[in-house]
């Protein structure tokens, strides 16, 4: 009974994540079979390396089966050939750049300020305002090889240091305030 109920509300959630995840990253069966295949997989190795009691037949076996199925779905997600698709919202400034693309997401925050204030503080903000943000431009900057500037200054407003170059970003259009479309040229 309490396995029934496991799985009921696993697959409540997943159902649930879907939807969530198909607003913000419409469905592209490749990407999902990446994913799916990475959490197959891990979830193999889990029950290999110890059976769960609610998971029938309780084998290591079995868990090296599923870790291989979820390889094996991964591997496909990864060759499957990412089709090219026209944007489906309004015209942005980025389309005059990019009007096809092979895979997007879509964010969205509301702000409740003037625009003009929120054009301001987006061209003050510094890394050292998102330290994430600055660990992850490091590791981008250690992967990107030694012909890549290096060095990252905190301090400067992202969008400055997003234009100079030596960092792989191009500021493409900046002509509408509204919009500020940006860049980024080498193998990521």
């Amino acid at each position: 009974m309490i396995r029934k109920i496991v799985f009921t509300l696993g697959a409540v959630f997943l159902i649930a994540a879907f939807f969530v995840a198909d607003h913000y990253a419409p469905f592209q069966g490749e990407a999902y079979a990446v994913y799916f295949g990475i959490g197959v997989f891990i979830a193999g190795l889990l029950v290999a390396i110890k059976p769960f009691r609610f998971i029938r037949p309780k084998s290591r076996g079995f868990g090296l089966l599923l870790a291989a199925a979820g390889l094996l779905v991964f591997m496909t997600g990864m060759m499957w050939p990412a089709p090219m698709m026209p944007s489906d919202r309004p015209h942005q400034h980025i389309d005059d750049f990019m009007p096809e693309c092979q895979f997007y997401e879509y964010h969205e925050v509301t702000v409740n300020a003037p625009a003009e204030a929120v054009s301001r503080a987006i061209g003050e903000i510094s890394f050292s305002d998102i330290p994430v943000a600055m660990w992850l431009m490091r590791i981008r900057a250690l992967a990107s090889g030694p012909f890549v500037d290096h060095e990252i200054d905190c301090t400067t407003p992202v969008i400055n240091l997003l234009s100079q170059p030596g960092h792989g970003f191009l500021s493409l259009d900046t002509n509408d305030p509204n919009e500020y479309v940006s860049g980024m040229t080498g193998r990521p």
